[in-house]
């Protein structure tokens, strides 16, 4: 029985000075909607991309390249592009007010996640298609950049190939050991047929013993090139299983004009003003209703 004069109080204070709490109250309200629409909108552009990878390696680890894209190597040109002299972001500023980057992670088990070879731009503007054109700016950049290693990589499988194959190609001589035993041959068969002396049979005997060793020489280099083209072979395939597991630099999800801004949040802001309104505008009527209790 004793709180209902208190309620009873409370709403008499409330209605008594109602039109001051729905006054102030306004008031806030038309002044946040003021600074609301007066704030200059901020609008967001996002893009997926793709590291590249040479042999199933990657160029840059995801980390790398979250660091080396925020280097003024790869934003000075993005500034000196989009921002005058006198409005000129510093690089820190750049970093911690405009660029978001982050390397994606993907979830392998509850609670679980391993990094992917994929990385997360967002750029912020007060124009949306500004958004738009810093983020693939700061991407041509950095594949620009990037690009340099990939093809250096690239360039290295292709090399240690034909450094290997240059390894394994050697002189071959069977086109002048051919030769060699049609000479001899020759020269037997002429000795035969023109000298039988003891002299000659022995000459004949040698000139057998050297061609049976150019034969047998012949009979070794065949088998070499053989080995040898087997083995370029699988060098080959080789080279094609590490170029197949190649992937260029690449953007994944393009950056599109945001249709949109993000701040201010005008819905937001006005929401917030009306309940501050009203507990600050309550809380004044009810200090007012204090003060004029302790004046009579």
């Amino acid at each position: 029985m004793e709180d209902e004069p208190d309620l009873i109080y409370y709403w008499n204070v409330v209605n008594k000075r109602k039109w001051m709490i729905v006054g102030l109250t306004l008031l806030i309200v038309i002044i946040a909607a003021i600074v609301s629409f007066a704030t200059p909108k901020t609008y967001e552009s996002d893009a997926i991309i793709q590291l590249g990878e040479v042999n199933g390696k990657l160029i840059f680890k995801p980390e790398e390249a979250k660091i080396m894209i925020r280097t003024s190597r790869i934003l000075e040109p993005v500034i000196d592009k989009f921002f005058l002299k006198e409005e000129r972001p510093s690089l820190i500023e750049f970093n911690k007010k405009i660029l978001e980057v982050d390397f994606i992670k993907e979830q392998v088990q509850p609670g679980t996640y391993v990094v992917t070879n994929y990385v997360y731009l967002k750029i912020r503007s007060n124009n949306a298609v500004k958004s738009k054109e810093m983020v693939l700016a700061v991407i041509d950049e950095f594949f620009d950049y990037a690009d340099e290693g990939f093809n250096e990589k690239k360039n290295m499988v292709v090399w240690d190939y034909n450094q290997t194959k240059r390894q394994a190609e050697k002189e071959f001589n069977i086109q002048e050991l051919k030769k060699d035993i049609s000479d001899l041959q020759k020269q037997i068969g002429s000795l035969s047929s023109s000298d039988l002396s003891t002299e000659g049979i022995s000459k004949i005997t040698l000139l057998n013993s050297i061609l049976d060793s150019y034969k047998s020489r012949l009979l070794d280099e065949k088998n070499k090139k053989i080995s040898l083209e087997q083995t370029l072979t699988t060098l080959e395939i080789d080279l094609d299983e590490k170029l197949v597991n190649t992937n260029e630099f690449k953007i994944i999800s393009e950056p599109s004009v945001p249709s949109k801004h993000v701040e201010p949040k005008i819905r937001q802001n006005l929401a917030i003003a009306l309940v501050l309104g009203l507990f600050f505008s309550v809380l004044l009527a009810f200090f007012l209703e204090a003060i004029k209790g302790k004046h009579k």
